[in-house]
């Protein structure tokens, strides 16, 4: 799965002319589905090529439920999951209809025991029913994209862009280990109707949060944090990437505790696969002490490990 992850900020009224679109397109400059949000009639509409006219036209549009505020940090999340399974979301808003379908996954058991004509085996794990987006009727799929193209009108300034198969965060919460962890959650794949099971902390705290199957992640790939401020040193379920996600495994890596992000910016030394739940690294250089206060977990364990390993 790609995400295409547009931060900004407004700086002054966007009240007036004020407009973001993002959206792909072919190497032709041909689209393939686009958004923008309309700060001043408070909108969001989308567009494709249609499969059937061949011409440009609103695919949905709706209203916004939050209004553009001068100063505010906003964020346009675009994902692909297949070709022509892909949805926007502004901010935690789901820029699409809730429209889904019910499909059958075999958990690619009968397709990879079949491949090279490999002998079949009846006695693979039963197929699954799955909720699942319906696909944009556009004319050109994802798998297309050649360009990401973005323009912002009025008050509205870019500031980053995060794609690939990952999952980013606001700068501004890069020393907020909590806002991030509650970010990346508002925009999870957690149902938000999900019933609360009152043994699980994280269950009670994050309900209602999430956007089910329209949401831009899973939501282990939350950040994780030692307290309300700082992040664990050692990270354990960073999104999979090209390089390991066929493996079927995260990463883990180290990180500096008071940003979050990888130590020293040096993730072939501070990061390994995280495969079958065994990450082989200590991180001992990015703990730090005194930043673990007001833990969840046994300082003394980790005083009894240094102790141990040097």
């Amino acid at each position: 799965h790609m995400s295409y992850i547009l931060f900004g900020k407004f700086e002054g009224d966007p009240s007036e002319e004020t407009s973001i679109t993002a959206g792909l397109y072919t190497s032709q400059d041909e689209l393939i589905y686009s958004v923008t949000i309309d700060c001043e009639a408070n909108t969001w509409t989308s567009r494709i090529i249609g499969n059937v006219s061949k011409v440009e036209e609103v695919y949905q549009s709706g209203a916004l439920t939050t209004s553009c505020q001068d100063g505010e940090v906003f964020d346009i999340w675009g994902k692909v999951e297949q070709p022509f399974m892909m949805n926007w979301l502004y901010g935690p808003q789901i820029l699409q209809y809730n429209i889904t379908r019910e499909t059958s996954w075999d958990r690619g058991q009968r397709r990879a025991r079949n491949r090279n004509n490999a002998p079949y085996v009846p006695h693979a794990p039963p197929a699954v029913w799955r909720e699942r987006t319906l696909p944009i009727p556009t004319l050109h799929g994802a798998d297309k994209a050649h360009k990401y193209k973005v323009q912002a009108t009025g008050a509205a300034l870019v500031t980053r862009l995060a794609f690939g198969k990952c999952v980013a965060w606001p700068d501004h919460m890069t020393s907020n280990c909590s806002a991030a962890e509650e970010w990346v959650f508002a925009r999870s794949h957690k149902d938000p109707k999900q019933v609360v099971d009152p043994d699980s902390a994280l269950s009670v705290k994050w309900h209602g949060y999430g956007q089910g199957i329209f949401g831009t992640v899973n939501q282990i790939f939350r950040p994780h944090c030692v307290n309300s401020l700082y992040f664990d040193n050692l990270q354990t379920t960073i999104h999979p990437d090209q390089l390991n996600g066929k493996q079927g495994a995260s990463w883990c890596c180290c990180v500096d505790m008071r940003t979050g992000k990888i130590y020293q910016d040096n993730p072939d030394k501070y990061c390994r696969v995280h495969f079958m739940n065994r990450c082989t690294l200590n991180c001992l250089e990015t703990y730090e002490k005194s930043l673990w206060e007001g833990s969840l977990w046994e300082r003394s364990l980790w005083e009894e490990i240094q102790e141990q390993l040097m």
